[in-house]
């Protein structure tokens, strides 16, 4: 029987604004309600995660055991979170820290790319952030997405013993080890004995996540709801019936 949900943040509970959609968050914390394990698992901070995706679940006014469900991992597995009864329980691992040298460099080099911002909030990696703000037409969109892709090609150059990933938002520079399949391991550390599993990603680095969880023969479904759905994978992918948080309330929907 599924017992754990995984979800991915930006694109999974959030629209193309990186707003957080409020019926899937009811949509959680309904599957928490039922006795059912939830994780937010992401390449964002504990500060974004503190104040988009918490607050939209303590709206619903869980009750402490309902909280005890809920995990919430940051920063691909090197930040996260819980609820203890004494409020917010706060983690970290800084074995995979970027050095401070290479991001003073990152910060020195954003002037290229006008439609990005350097995400101060990350504390382990380094996010060069779509500032939305500024995307105001479809040629501006056009254009962020041109300098994210510009963005990872140029990092990716100049620090080739780094990782640079290209997210639906996003550029994250990070060291090797980071990524998804380690935000997986720290869940499941978080949440204990998973038998059944249910993944919703919007991108292929989210494939990760099912890697983990087939390595350790934990059985799971996995939904894509990005535009681009990958080419390949060890494992069935389900395409969700409409794309990003609209995509996602319709698989958590039918989930009992």
């Amino acid at each position: 029987m599924l017992d754990s949900i995984f979800l991915d943040c930006d694109g999974v509970v959030t629209d193309r604004k990186a707003r957080v959609d409020s019926r899937v968050m009811f949509e959680a914390f309904r599957l928490a309600h039922s006795g059912k394990k939830v994780a937010f698992v992401t390449g964002r901070s504990l500060d974004w995660l503190s104040r988009n995706v918490v607050p939209a679940i303590e709206r619903l006014n869980p009750s402490q055991e309902e909280k005890a469900r809920f995990f919430f991992v940051g920063e691909c597995g090197n930040r996260w979170l819980s609820f203890t009864s004494q409020g917010l329980a706060h983690g970290s691992d800084d074995s995979h820290t970027v050095p401070e040298r290479i991001r003073s460099e990152v910060r020195q080099d954003i002037w290229r790319y006008p439609y990005l911002f350097f995400d101060e909030s990350k504390e382990s990696f380094i996010s060069l952030e779509v500032e939305h703000q500024k995307v105001t037409s479809a040629q501006a969109d056009r254009d962020a997405g041109r300098q994210l892709d510009e963005a990872r090609d140029f990092f990716a150059a100049k620090y080739p013993d780094l990782n640079a990933i290209r997210t639906l938002y996003a550029v994250d520079i990070t060291m090797p080890g980071v990524g998804k399949g380690a935000a997986a391991r720290r869940a499941l550390e978080l949440m204990g004995r998973v038998s059944q599993a249910l993944i919703v990603g919007d991108s292929p680095i989210d494939l990760e996540m099912g890697d983990e969880l087939m390595g350790r023969g934990i059985a799971f479904e996995f939904y894509f709801v990005g535009e681009m759905a990958p080419q390949r994978s060890p494992f069935p992918v389900k395409r969700a019936p409409a794309f990003y948080a609209e995509g996602t309330l319709e698989v958590l929907r039918n989930v009992r």
